[in-house]
């Protein structure tokens, strides 16, 4: 009920159909000064009611108090002139570019409004993308005979509860839709748009919850052997390595005091870096693991394949050195760099374009840097423009997640690297990692991380359908975190994270097709 209840705000918000037969031709407001009225009207619904004209008054008044339009979800600022409204498994998106041109986007298919001129085709165009669990046909039915309720069996409090949606949307009725501007919108594509037939995007996007961790969530997900597997985060030393499909845990496993930070495939094994006491394991079955690294620093991290060995970065927090350790066959390991009496954060390591390659800040003057070698032994350091957390090579570019902390311009950003210069291609300050760059196909995707052992929720999925060049916000977790991605049987699945338990496996279908 609540998710229909939303649908017929969002379409009054933009639509201002609230007797289900008026003048389409309505006034254009600015979208924040929509979302605004509609947040105020969801937190005080009295004092709006009273700002009403007095014909209208009294019924406005009881619609707001006895629909209960407080329990309207509010609309919230995921980015800068971006905003979103999540209700169940739904998400809306407004963004300034799209409202100015006539649309807004549910689950990721775009509603092109000046394309609908009833109410029958509203609810044709709406009722296919939206995800519900009661049975859709009798509640559009519902919706579009609100006007008589006891035709349908519907009860008082039921009724007051969809008429408040609509006549409350209506009141602040900020339409965009007007018919002698549908040419021009056809003309006037956001660079972001997909495609549209008939109002509504040709792709099929979904966001499925496959699995839960047994503590905080996930950090990690790799593929190995034809299944998927992702590394756990949590203090209790429980199972850290779940597998899929079927969903299960990994039997016998191995259990470890924080997370598994990074996992990766070498020479018939999956190497697992952890961030107890640096410790590195290996399974070539996925359920029977073997340490196989113990040096004893606190935190172990990134893990990279450069020149037939395998690399692994270990440290020690908020004191030095940083090391990087290296195998030729797993077993055996050499450490083939320490910064010394320097306080440094190595997390990431990745090889690209004959290099290796390490990211790190200098604790004890917030300085930015990268390690470069050519053989893994003798490396060389320069500075960076942001601390670079996760990296992802496709092509000849290197693509990496920066944090708001520790970069200069204060905000997180996704950068590119061509061996020679960075370059910063998407940015923002609402967030405190981009947390992970990686790609399906043909589309770039990252994750969003809205703060470090957060509990407020918001972790968002972003895709890019031209390689990078623009970026949009696709999806909203109810978790904080969002650190991990894999490509795995055609779909993409991301972990997430959320303080205090809750963090889960996503698969998610229908990207930029």
């Amino acid at each position: 009920m609540r998710f229909f209840l939303t649908v017929l705000m969002l379409s009054s918000l933009v639509y201002n159909q609230a007797t289900f037969g008026g003048d389409l031709k309505q006034n254009h407001r600015p979208l924040l000064e929509t979302i605004t009225t509609y947040n105020e009207m969801r937190l005080d619904p009295a004092t709006f009611a009273s700002t009403l004209g007095p014909s209208n008054q009294k019924i406005f008044h009881d619609l707001l108090l006895k629909g209960n339009i407080q329990t309207l979800p509010e609309i919230k600022t995921i980015a800068s002139g971006t905003y979103h409204l999540v209700v169940d498994k739904n998400t809306v998106i407004f963004d300034e570019k799209n409202w100015n041109q006539k649309k807004i986007r549910i689950n990721n298919y775009f509603i092109d409004l000046a394309k609908i001129q009833s109410v029958d085709q509203l609810i044709k165009v709406i009722k296919p993308v939206v995800k519900a669990g009661e049975a859709q046909s009798s509640f559009f039915k519902i919706i579009k005979d609100l006007v008589f309720p006891r035709a349908y069996g519907v009860d008082k409090q039921t009724w007051y509860l969809l008429a408040a949606g609509v006549i409350a949307a209506a009141s602040i009725g900020y339409l965009l839709h007007n018919r002698k501007d549908s040419d021009s919108a056809k003309s006037s594509k956001s660079a972001s748009d997909t495609k549209t037939t008939n109002s509504v995007s040709a792709k099929s996007f979904s966001v499925t919850p496959i699995g839960e961790s047994h503590e905080h969530g996930f950090f990690i997900l790799r593929k190995f052997n034809g299944k998927l597997y992702a590394g756990a985060f949590g203090y209790s030393k429980k199972q850290k390595i779940f597998t899929y499909s079927p969903w299960a845990e990994a039997s016998p496993g191995f259990t470890t005091g924080e997370s598994v930070c990074d996992l990766r495939e070498f020479n018939g094994y999956l190497y697992a870096n952890t961030e107890n006491q640096g410790q590195v394991f290996r399974t070539s079955d996925g359920n029977n693991w073997e340490k196989v690294l113990d040096v004893k620093p606190d935190i172990g991290c990134g893990l990279a394949v450069f020149n037939g060995r395998i690399y692994a970065t270990e440290l020690t927090l908020d004191s030095a050195p940083a090391e990087i350790h290296r195998s030729s066959d797993g077993k055996s390991w050499e450490k083939v760099y320490s910064s010394g009496s320097t306080k440094r954060y190595m997390k990431e390591i990745v090889a690209f374009q004959n290099k290796l390659y390490g990211f790190y800040v200098d604790l004890g003057g917030n300085q930015n840097g990268m390690m470069t070698s050519g053989d893994g032994t003798n490396w060389s350091s320069s500075s960076a423009p942001a601390r670079f957390i996760r990296s992802y090579v496709k092509g000849d570019l290197m693509w990496l997640a920066a944090t708001k902390k520790y970069s200069s311009s204060g905000e997180s950003a996704i950068w590119t690297f061509d061996g020679n210069s960075f370059k910063k291609v998407y940015a923002d300050a609402s967030k405190s990692h981009i947390s992970y760059i990686s790609s399906i196909g043909n589309t770039m995707v990252a994750t969003t991380t809205v703060a470090w052992k957060g509990k407020q929720g918001g972790a968002t999925l972003l895709q890019s359908c031209d390689n990078g060049a623009t970026w949009e916000t696709v999806h909203t977790f109810k978790e904080t975190e969002a650190w991990g991605m894999e490509e795995f049987d055609g779909a993409l699945f991301v972990a997430t994270k959320q303080d205090g338990g809750g963090g889960k496996i996503y698969k998610v279908e229908g990207l930029c097709k």
